[in-house]
């Protein structure tokens, strides 16, 4: 007896996303709005996944296209303040505007004088 080829399309695509053969961005919006004062590290880690980055008690997570970033500080290992920024917030930042400006793959020169004693 043959297997019909679409039940077998279908177990493969199931067995390729239970092994991460569909990455999915846990890092959203949504998933961050979850997040709670209190919450457990580990906790967070299952809700946003691995942070881009993790200092001493801060974990940063950074998307690029569109541009959102979010910083969790813990304390004892539990979230004790959170942080969100978009493009939203840093089209008005005057220090921003102009990077946001420039195109992809673009470089901008800048020159930096040396501080005299």
């Amino acid at each position: 007896m043959r297997i019909p080829t679409l039940v077998l399309a279908l177990t493969c695509l199931i067995v390729m996303c239970l092994t991460g053969g569909c990455t999915q961005n846990k890092f959203t919006r949504v998933n961050y709005e979850t997040l709670a004062v209190g919450m457990p590290a580990e906790e967070v880690r299952d809700i946003l996944g691995n942070p881009k980055a993790e200092f001493s008690d801060t974990w940063t997570y950074i998307n690029d296209m569109p541009f959102y970033k979010a910083e969790i500080k813990f304390k004892d290992g539990r979230v004790a303040d959170m942080a969100w920024q978009d493009e939203r917030q840093l089209d008005s930042h005057p220090d921003m505007k102009d990077m946001l400006d420039r195109k992809p793959g673009s470089s901008s020169t800048r020159v930096v004088q040396p501080v005299e004693d």
